[in-house]
């Protein structure tokens, strides 16, 4: 996978400016693990919502 650069951002840090983004894909990892973890925690501590939760899930899915 190659990296991208972006010249905006390399002409700020070069001159001594700004401060580094967090690149696309990590935002997007960051934010879905996000929502994985908190579904993850309601479907354990609430055993009688699974059943509507996962056809929620299943519907939701793209």
């Amino acid at each position: 996978m190659a990296l991208r650069t972006d010249s905006a951002l390399g002409r700020s840090l070069a001159e001594g400016r700004g401060s580094r983004m967090i690149d696309d894909q990590y935002a997007w990892l960051v934010w879905a693990s996000a929502f994985l973890i908190s579904w993850l925690i309601l479907f354990v501590g609430f055993p009688q919502h699974r059943r509507p939760m996962l056809w929620a899930r299943a519907f939701s899915l793209p």
